[in-house]
């Protein structure tokens, strides 16, 4: 393969995932699944963007809109939100699409 397990190394996500077509979601949660050591210490870091409380219509490019109820059904099959909380607004970026910002951290539950 292309990839290895990461090891002791925590993956991860940091505005990934709204740059890929939603089509491929699926995928990049499977790759995060395989690329993690599978032990109860495992954690993925995410920084979750552009969040919308409502959902939108489908872009027709990056950034693509997302919610956290995208990433729980991504990722609660092998992952368990044990971290969540808005960007402080001094680490904000500040340009690029509008919505939201959230930190999570993730726990492997195989």
């Amino acid at each position: 393969p292309c990839f290895r397990r990461v090891g002791e190394i925590t993956p991860t996500d940091r505005r990934f995932l709204c740059a890929l077509p939603p089509s491929l979601r699926g995928q990049w949660a499977a790759t995060f699944a395989l690329l993690a050591r599978p032990a109860p210490s495992t954690r993925l870091i995410t920084l979750m963007y552009p969040l919308h409380p409502t959902p939108l219509p489908e872009a027709d490019h990056p950034p693509y809109p997302l919610s956290e109820e995208e990433y729980h059904r991504l990722l609660d099959e092998r992952w368990e939100l044990v971290y969540c909380e808005p960007v402080k607004p001094e680490w904000k970026r500040t340009v690029g699409a509008p919505g939201g910002e959230k930190a999570g951290v993730w726990a492997w539950r195989g």
